[in-house]
């Protein structure tokens, strides 16, 4: 008889985390029976093995405001704990803010198995002290979290996050995003290019929804610096603001600056590159930056927390605050929302070829410490050592 586990996660839709749980459930159903509860059923967006059991916990809940969801989350745990229950399940794996809140109420109302929580984010900027909701926010996380039997995080400095802002004590690890590095090269050898590259051209590339803490305007800032130099860049993200366009009129960069939706396949966008950029304000673990350098393209990022630094300069600490251009091991860092420190790396990399070529190789490297079935590989064994002793 199989083994009988959990899983709770707010959807199956588009996203970092949902694709995790997709590919993490295709790893464990050989071995388990896999109850798969979700706030919304709808629109599941990745493959799941068919004998996996769907569960709707409530009813969708996305047009809700945050209180509201936040009010529900104990009703909600006592559901869930009947489920477990009439299924005689004893292990529970909970993904995202909401399905971790709940695993603690599970705790808190009594339930005897093990709980497993990943975090993918950084909790601190997420639930800001500047808010009401921030406020509850970081008394769930410090009061929840603690009952987890495990705490997972997909970066060293979430952990420690965790550890430092909210005092937790648990038994806390650390599981990188993985990236298919072997699919992405065979798929990269086939890749159509979008369009016929100029001779002599340098392409920057940036991937990513277009939102402020992306920065995408900081990005545009610092291109616009390069401005009659043989180079382009490709901004590619969902629903492009027309402030974006409008800025990059304003700039005169209409000539050298090609914005595109978002993409079913990403691929090509790597293909034509030549490096990657990432502007972001804040990050919970960039999977874009490891796609990249799966791609073979040398990588530019701001400082932020948290992920980039992780990946590009391991083995280092956040500085208080990165004030110049850091030529790290993997990749370049340059300080969050400074528009010369950013064209500084852009142009180097650009007219540099010794440094180009040092950077591209680096991103081949190390990138294949990130392989994907590793990292599922830890996950499952995380989750086989707290299976419930009979």
């Amino acid at each position: 008889m199989k083994q009988k586990i959990a899983i709770i996660i707010n959807t199956l839709a588009t996203g970092g985390a949902e694709k995790t749980a997709g590919l993490l459930m295709n790893q464990l159903h050989a071995d388990w029976e896999i109850h798969l509860l979700m706030f919304d059923t709808r629109n599941i967006e990745f493959p799941i093995p068919a004998d996996v059991k769907i569960y709707q916990i409530g009813r969708p809940t996305s047009a809700e405001a945050k209180p509201i969801q936040v009010l529900k989350l104990p009703l909600q745990a006592l559901q869930i704990k009947k489920y477990l229950q009439l299924h005689g399940i004893r292990l529970v794996f909970s993904i995202l803010n909401r399905p971790n809140f709940i695993a603690g109420y599970l705790k808190l109302f009594g339930f005897k198995g093990k709980t497993i929580i990943n975090e993918r984010s950084n909790a601190s900027y997420y639930y800001t002290n500047k808010t009401l909701g921030g406020r509850l926010g970081r008394f769930l996380v410090k009061r929840l979290y603690q009952r987890a039997d495990c705490i997972i995080t997909n970066s060293i400095f979430s952990k420690n996050d965790l550890q430092e802002t909210f005092g937790l004590k648990n038994n806390i690890i650390s599981i990188s995003n993985g990236i298919p590095y072997q699919a992405i090269q065979q798929r990269l050898a086939l890749a159509e290019l979008p369009f016929e590259k100029k001779p002599s051209e340098f392409i920057f590339c940036h991937v990513g929804r277009f939102h402020e803490d992306k920065n995408q305007v900081l990005l545009l800032k610092a291109f616009a610096l390069l401005k009659g130099k043989p180079c382009r860049l490709l901004l590619v993200g969902r629903d492009i603001p027309v402030a974006l366009k409008d800025l990059v009129q304003i700039l005169g960069l209409s000539e050298q600056v090609l914005l595109y939706d978002q993409q079913t396949d990403i691929l090509p966008w790597y293909a034509i590159a030549d490096a990657f950029v990432l502007s972001s304000n804040v990050e919970g673990y960039p999977n874009v930056l490891l796609e990249a350098m799966a791609a073979g393209l040398p990588v530019i990022a701001t400082d932020c927390k948290w992920g980039p630094r992780e990946i590009l300069a391991p083995n280092t600490v956040y500085p208080s605050q990165l004030v110049s251009v850091d030529w790290a091991e993997n990749g370049i860092l340059v300080p969050v929302n400074e528009v010369h420190p950013m064209a500084e790396a852009m142009q180097e990399l650009m007219e540099q070829p010794m440094r180009y070529q040092q950077y591209k190789n680096r991103s081949k490297q190390c990138i294949q410490a990130f392989e994907e079935s590793t990292t599922l590989a830890s996950f499952a064994a995380t989750i086989q050592s707290y299976l419930p002793l009979d």
